[in-house]
């Protein structure tokens, strides 16, 4: 379901770490530019709430990255300019000569990774790699796949590897509503080992024991439209009042409780800022018609190098990085998405936001 703008309130924030607007605070980062990249569509978890997931892939067809490392790396330097790579995928871990990579890209640029953590050179990349050049590792937990793997320890250890070597690490747990009654369980355990976790809002779909019409084949026949669209939730709109104030009580909580084992939380310190969950724990957001800086201090690349404005605007297509370079925009411009699939980046970089509820 998509919200009307008119349907929208205002919702003001303070943004750090942007220059868009006379309402926000600039502050200097030691790179000129942000890059979202999706590095790859390959993962080795296969949770039922992933985009990957959703998709009619098997993993053979799936891409696990660039194969020309010092091509990537060359790309980036020839563009003249200091980056933050921030790293997604699939898993990045399984990106080829990954490590390798982020050697190169941290010889002058910055880096940042979404990962879950389940590869065996993890321990390799904290023994190799400079932390002082790493923004953040955003570790999702992903609990159902690490119990039906046996891994929860594995997770742990890992987490600790790249704790000691100076890594600045969080961990998030998405807020699914299949396991939303494990959560506090949970959060109790992993504190008990040193870990707080950062609840996460789930954005999208969920039928429940009805799994299966959110299947690739199922959503090709279109008798079954009429049943899916009665069975389907969407989320965060069908969080229960309960459920939010879970989330926002947690949010608040794992704060608290980084403090108390003496853990940095640089909430607005960086672009993926999970304590920004409590802002749309109500609804989605919207930016539309507010100037932001999407194409000129931030862009999105995906696998093949093919550079956009942002994830929602695709026809501000900027060029291949890897393939003849790119040209930003000149200043920032109006929002056109009527909802922000990323309002992390939509937080940090436009002026103001709109939230949007049901």
């Amino acid at each position: 379901m998509i919200f009307s703008p008119r349907r929208c309130k205002q919702h003001g924030s303070s943004l750090p770490r942007s220059q868009t607007g006379k309402n926000q605070t600039m502050v200097k980062t030691p790179y000129d530019i942000e890059v979202a990249w999706q590095i790859n569509d390959f993962c080795d978890f296969d949770c039922a709430y992933c985009w990957l997931h959703e998709r009619d892939w098997t993993k053979s067809k799936r891409f696990a990255g660039i194969q020309d490392t010092q091509k990537v790396i060359n790309s980036f330097n020839n563009a003249g300019l200091v980056w933050l790579v921030h790293m997604s995928g699939g898993e990045p871990f399984f990106s080829p000569h990954f490590i390798e990579l982020c050697q190169g890209l941290t010889q002058t640029h910055y880096i940042s990774i979404n990962t879950n953590l389940s590869h065996k050179d993890v321990a390799r990349f904290a023994k190799t790699i400079n932390p002082e050049k790493v923004e953040f590792i955003h570790a999702s937990l992903h609990i159902t796949e690490r119990k039906k793997q046996g891994k929860v320890k594995d997770f742990i250890q890992k987490y600790h590897t790249l704790k000691t070597r100076g890594f600045n690490i969080f961990v998030s747990y998405l807020m699914h509503p299949s396991i939303l009654g494990r959560f506090e369980k949970d959060y109790a355990y992993f504190k008990s080992e040193g870990i707080i976790l950062r609840p996460k809002i789930f954005w999208g779909d969920y039928y429940g024991i009805f799994g299966i019409l959110n299947t690739p084949i199922v959503r090709e026949v279109n008798r079954f439209n009429h049943i899916r669209s009665r069975l389907r939730k969407q989320y965060p709109n069908s969080y229960t009042d309960t459920q939010k104030n879970l989330i926002k009580a947690y949010i608040e909580k794992s704060r608290v409780d980084e403090g108390a084992i003496g853990q940095k939380h640089d909430a607005g310190q960086r672009t993926v800022d999970l304590s920004l969950d409590k802002n749309w724990a109500d609804g989605l957001l919207s930016f539309r018609g507010r100037p932001c800086l999407a194409g000129v201090k931030f862009v999105k690349m995906d696998q093949y190098g093919k550079v956009y404005r942002c994830n929602d605007e695709t026809k501000h297509y900027l060029g291949n990085l890897f393939n003849g370079g790119i040209k930003l925009l000149p200043e920032p411009i109006e929002c056109s998405a009527e909802i922000c699939s990323c309002p992390y980046v939509g937080s940090r970089y436009a002026s103001n936001q709109i939230l949007c509820q049901k």
